[in-house]
């Protein structure tokens, strides 16, 4: 190209602005920067990531139920609830796997026009796959009287700080193998749904209490989930667990993630209507029958509702106080359904569904804290249980431990949550016997197998 095509394009083009001069403290940092740059790449080809490596170490760091707690996010979007892996687990994987730098910078702020530009970035230094995200911040925040504009500059930092970590969140996994993540998410959730071996009514129990401490009512998680607290699984737990931090760090709101539930006129009066007048029925005189001023009557006050009905039912089973099987049991269990109602509420019933709901909320408070006091107790034996396992003087694996309890209880156990709480009374008294002498637990293990009819396995 000559001289005047030169001088042509600069008419055509003008130069971009530049500085006059280059100060020292400048360029020592543009050469620490090339040379930070250039080191990386060198060493990244030097010490290349080992695979293998870098699989078990993401698999031994996702095994912490510290670390699975924080893997997962949980937020709201108009009738819609979305969830995924979270940027703690993102920077995790990325330290896992090794040779990938990554970070956010905030390129340009605009008072004037209240937004922020900004870059979020991940690198893979060892292949040179880079992922870029250059994205603009409004300063305001979304509230549900709308949005709104944000002056503090704490407020405005704290948006811009969550907006950038959701973009390196993505290009963090831009950039990593698509199994190495679904591994990391599949032992997270493995993680959350054993719970740290915690058995589960005690789990349930924590739970709840873990709600009530942010105004979140049992009644509300039920509604959420649609099913009672006897029917909740691990999973379900899990995504408590999940929805519990997103609202104790802001993500959420507890009107997003329990709406209240619109409560018609007809349930203001009362869920059902009066009945109809009976013909040929005596006329109601000014006198109080014997029945309605029995100080346990129940004519008065709005019925029970189903859900509430519904608990109670399984509050029975669960407590063990109408838990009977088999011919007959319907009857025995209704029995002492209505002798714990009358000891307890102070109401003759011939049905749950004669009770008021001030009296189904009593009889629901007494049977929740009986419930959690029998987890707490369950809880204590566990652990009563295991300290004389570890006081063997020769003490027996976990995987031994279950062995003989599936030999001595008839049937395959594979964690406390298999016993009920009448064997763990008997497993702990036998424990107590041997005195911490495992020849003598040996003993009667082996007495057990030999009882048992032969060609009968585990159940």
């Amino acid at each position: 190209m000559t001289t005047t095509n030169h001088r042509a394009l600069d008419q055509v083009a003008p130069r971009l602005p530049a500085p006059g001069r280059v100060g020292q403290a400048t360029a020592v940092e543009q050469s620490r920067a090339v040379a930070e740059v250039h080191a990386a790449i060198v060493v990244a080809q030097q010490c290349p990531r080992n695979v293998q490596s870098a699989r078990a170490a993401m698999l031994d760091t996702c095994s912490f139920q510290g670390m699975a707690d924080r893997a997962f996010y949980r937020y709201s979007r108009g009738k819609n609830t979305i969830t995924g892996p979270s940027v703690h687990l993102a920077r995790e994987l990325a330290r896992c796997w090794g040779n990938v730098q990554y970070g956010v910078s905030e390129l340009r702020r605009d008072d004037d026009a209240r937004q922020s530009e900004m870059q979020a970035w991940a690198w893979d230094v060892q292949t040179n796959t880079r992922s870029v995200l250059t994205f603009v911040v409004p300063h305001a925040r979304d509230t549900s009287d709308g949005v709104k504009a944000l002056t503090d500059m704490r407020d405005i930092y704290e948006n811009n700080a969550n907006a950038g970590a959701r973009r390196l969140r993505e290009a963090i996994f831009a950039i990593l193998p698509a199994w190495f993540i679904e591994e990391a998410k599949e032992r997270c959730n493995s993680v959350l749904t054993k719970g740290g071996d915690v058995p589960l009514a005690e789990q349930v129990a924590k739970a709840i209490d873990e709600f009530a401490g942010l105004g979140v009512t049992a009644d509300q998680i039920e509604r959420k989930l649609g099913r009672g607290r006897s029917e909740w699984t691990p999973y379900d737990l899990a995504q408590l667990r999940v929805i519990h931090r997103s609202l104790r760090r802001g993500e959420i709101t507890i009107g997003e993630e329990f709406p209240p539930v619109r409560v018609t006129p007809e349930e203001i009066k009362g869920e059902t209507a009066p009945p109809a007048p009976v013909a040929n029925a005596p006329t109601p005189t000014s006198e109080p029958s014997a029945v309605a001023a029995d100080a346990g009557s129940t004519t008065s006050g709005a019925r029970a509702s189903q859900a509430k009905l519904r608990e109670l039912n399984i509050l029975f089973t669960e407590t063990g106080i109408a838990a009977k099987t088999g011919k007959g049991s319907t009857a025995a269990n209704d029995q002492a359904r209505f002798a714990w109602i009358a000891e307890h509420v102070g109401v003759q019933v011939e049905s749950t569904k004669d009770l008021t709901a001030e009296q189904a909320d009593r009889a629901l408070t007494l049977l929740r804290d009986a419930k959690v006091q029998a987890a707490r107790a369950r809880a204590e034996t566990t652990k009563r249980i295991a300290a004389l396992f570890d006081g063997l003087d020769t003490p027996l694996t976990a995987e031994q431990r279950l062995r003989d309890l599936t030999t001595l209880l008839g049937r395959t156990i594979t964690g406390p949550a298999d016993i009920t709480d009448a064997e763990h009374a008997e497993i702990e008294a036998l424990l107590t016997d041997c005195k911490g002498q495992t020849s003598v637990w040996n003993t009667a293990i082996a007495a057990a197998k030999a009882a048992q009819p032969q060609g009968e396995g585990t159940r």
